[in-house]
């Protein structure tokens, strides 16, 4: 028997061919929808009025952030002289330490507001992408959002999401594939969050228990190295966003090429 013109021969015991080239990558997962030019205009002034709110927001946790980490400065020179043998009083010391607790509850309030801001400033980046060209992305934009919640998925996954947003975004999403590009800019700023939050685990778990003067300075200098790295990446953040931002606001734009 001759095979047939799909390559398919039954006495052979052949199957078709499959053309894997048809059948797309994992980022096909979730395939393409047709968009309109007014789905285009409205989620880019989602995404445009969520950067001008989330730019204040950054700003005042920038500030929090600055005048806590002057704070925590403060009492790091306390405990080195006390240390040292001055004649610190326990009253000056307890000042100290209530005056960071204040500063320190502040900018968590600062920082909770810009997070949740982010995220939905982040989930509409996302969201954009396939609004044009491939209209390909990898995932959901609310799986962009779940990675940040997800234990041990957290330390890589919204990096992974976040350098996509970056390159698609650059290209107005002109092709499927991604690319094997590492931004400077946006390593840095990752590194900046992964450092922040690995200080901000270990310091209390230095204070466990009856923690000896060594480790309460030594804790003391991981949470201040901690809030540097916080404002830090908060300053990175204006940059990641106002690139992102600016690529994005051409999409509509027929003129600027990809």
């Amino acid at each position: 028997m001759l095979p047939r013109e799909d390559g398919s021969c039954t006495a052979c015991g052949q199957l078709p061919k499959v053309d894997r080239a048809a059948l797309g990558s994992r980022e096909d997962a979730f395939p393409p929808s047709a968009a309109t030019r007014a789905e285009l205009d409205l989620g880019l002034a989602k995404e445009a009025r969520r950067v001008g709110l989330l730019r204040w927001l950054l700003l005042i946790e920038v500030l929090a952030g600055s005048w806590l980490l002057f704070r925590e400065v403060e009492q790091l020179e306390l405990i080195r002289a006390f240390r040292s043998g001055a004649n610190i009083g326990l009253d000056r010391m307890r000042e100290s330490d209530d005056g960071v607790s204040a500063s320190a509850g502040r900018y968590f309030l600062a920082y909770l507001v810009s997070g949740i801001t982010w995220l939905a400033w982040f989930s509409r980046a996302y969201a954009n992408l396939r609004l044009v060209g491939s209209r390909v992305t990898r995932f959901t934009s609310r799986w962009a959002v779940a990675v940040w919640f997800i234990p041990i998925w957290f330390i890589f996954r919204p990096y992974q999401i976040s350098r996509e947003i970056w390159l698609r975004s650059a290209n107005k999403n002109a092709t499927r594939q991604l690319g094997s590009a590492h931004p400077a800019l946006l390593t840095w700023w990752w590194a900046a969050h992964l450092l922040a939050g690995f200080g901000a685990t270990l310091e209390p778990k230095l204070l466990r228990g009856d923690p000896s003067p060594d480790q309460i300075m030594l804790a003391s200098v991981v949470g201040t190295l901690a809030t540097l790295f916080v404002v830090v990446e908060t300053i990175l953040d204006f940059k990641v966003i106002a690139r992102i931002h600016d690529w994005q606001q051409t999409f509509a734009d027929p003129t600027v090429p990809a």
